[in-house]
């Protein structure tokens, strides 16, 4: 079932604008800055020592024998951990750890093969991190099978497959990483339509691939640098609910390559100067490639139309709002609101719908029910936005928000006549047009309910106490289901960094 909620955008004219393409300088700009935001941890705090590979099956394996510090339980509060370590292999892995509930850190540590085993290898591993650590030369530099995993901080290079390989894990977080010269991708990972994968500001550059997805489902793919890789950049194969946002994709052979994937989110990413295609999507209407107006989509290096318009539409000229005035086209697909410049988020914009109170849950067929709608700017500007409130599918009403003001709510009341309403529960939902520039789009959308809508002939008393949020009818989740697993993977993503920060 397709995803898309909006029309298709109203062309200002049939004439072609010619503009020239930015200079080479720009997407070396682009690299050097997100590399420079990036850690690359060559050097070491503390000296490395000599060790052979390391092989723990089970609690009892994490002994100092196995290159354990001694001290760590295997809490979470006080993990084992691994570190300081040199480890030149060639047949074995450099660190395997299976069958294991522990926690444990693997830090600091060097690992060089002859490309032949595993640099790190996780099997059935409950909560296992590795942090500021260096593999190269290995087959695979780290591979997750059915685990609980982060890999951060850490360089990956070098490696006779992938720089890191994903198999049906479960909650796998990737953050800050640098992964270069894999002879197979950066990130690869299949077959894990149950598991959370985050792979968040890494650096992923000159290798086959940059990130394939094959199988996949809740995933998130953020702020990350994907460039120079020879196919693609973000390969997405038979998988959905993926996310794509605020990515650099540069000089890729096919920037993000959706194939046979649905229900997929792709919004605010920079496609600069990809050489096959900056795009490829083969499911018609099936995935959505901006968040609507006035937010917008992605920058594309060949968009060459004007920005003279604006509105949904692009209907409100000559006012430039910063999203060309015609769609982007690629494939079978498009983005409706191209941005006309590099998008960098330098300052948070985001509104969002706090609460629907009504004032009875139940209501006379013909009465006029009162009903309160709270919004709020959660952003860092003052925002102006329209708030629409609707009863399952039809329109109450609509109301226009003049320069909301950062950290305040602002409540809008709005009566509904029940006069021709059918009897019975109806939900209630109040949906926010997004801001320019916002990211977290999911709080934009409220569903509440059932409002029981009775016949005049009905006596029975209106419930009291709050009205409870409940599950919404089929087609309510078709247009909130992408929203939804945005909020789903951001808040994975906060709780990452708070475990992180601790």
């Amino acid at each position: 079932m397709s995803i898309l909620t909006g029309g298709l955008k109203d062309g200002k004219s049939g004439q072609t604008h010619n503009i020239n393409l930015r200079p080479l300088a720009l997407v070396t700009v682009l690299i050097l800055v997100s590399i420079a935001g990036s850690t690359i941890h060559l050097t070491r705090a503390l000296p490395l020592t000599s060790h052979s590979p390391i092989s723990i099956v089970g609690n009892s394996g994490f002994t100092p024998a196995n290159g354990t510090t001694p001290g760590g339980n295997g809490s979470l509060s006080n993990p084992y951990i691994i570190e300081n370590w040199y480890i030149d292999t060639t047949n074995k892995d450099g660190i395997h750890i299976e069958q294991t509930n522990a926690s444990f850190i693997i830090r600091n540590v060097y690992i060089h093969g002859q490309n032949l085993a595993n640099g790190i290898f996780f099997l059935n591993v409950a909560n296992g991190i590795v942090d500021n650590t260096t593999i190269t030369n290995s087959y695979d530099g780290v591979t997750i099978s059915l685990s609980n995993a982060t890999v951060q901080n850490s360089h990956v290079s070098t490696n006779a497959e992938h720089g890191i390989k994903i198999l049906d894990g479960e909650s796998v977080n990737l953050f800050n990483n640098t992964l270069t010269q894999e002879m197979g991708a950066g990130i690869s990972s299949e077959s894990c339509v149950k598991c959370d994968l985050n792979i968040t500001k890494n650096t992923i550059t000159s290798n086959h691939s940059g990130i394939v997805l094959q199988s996949m489902n809740n995933s998130f793919i953020f702020e990350n640098t994907i460039s120079s890789n020879q196919n693609d950049g973000i390969g997405v194969y038979r998988s959905t609910y993926i996310a794509l946002v605020l990515n650099n994709i540069i000089n890729n052979g096919i920037g993000a390559n959706l194939v046979t994937s649905t229900n997929n989110l792709v919004h605010h990413n920079n496609f600069v100067k990809n050489r096959v295609k900056q795009a490829f999507d083969n499911e018609t209407g099936q995935n959505k490639w901006d968040v609507g107006y006035a937010s917008g989509g992605n920058y594309w290096s060949n968009y060459t139309d004007v920005d003279s318009c604006s509105g949904p539409h692009q209907e409100i000229c000559p006012r430039p709002d910063g999203i060309g005035d015609t769609a982007y086209t690629f494939a079978n697909t498009q983005d409706d609101y191209p941005l006309k410049n590099i998008f960098v988020q330098s300052v948070i914009h985001d509104v969002a719908v706090s609460k629907i109170t009504p004032y009875s849950a139940s209501v006379n067929q013909t009465a006029i029910l009162s009903i309160t709608v709270t919004v709020m700017d959660e952003g860092a500007t003052a925002e102006n936005f329209t708030l629409t409130l609707y009863y399952d599918r039809t329109v109450i009403g609509s109301h226009v928000i003049q320069a909301l003001v950062p950290g305040i709510s602002q409540n809008i009341r709005f009566s509904w006549n029940t006069t021709g309403v059918a009897p019975g529960p109806h939900n209630l939902k109040a949906v926010e047009t997004t801001v320019w520039g916002e990211i977290d789009v999911a709080d934009n959308i409220l569903v509440v309910g059932p409002i029981i809508v009775e016949s005049p002939t009905t006596t029975t008393p209106p419930a009291s106490g709050p009205l409870p949020h409940t599950f919404p009818p089929t087609d309510i989740y078709v247009e909130t289901g992408i929203a939804g697993l945005l909020l789903l993977v951001i808040l994975s993503i906060v709780a990452f960094r708070r475990r992180k920060n601790r």
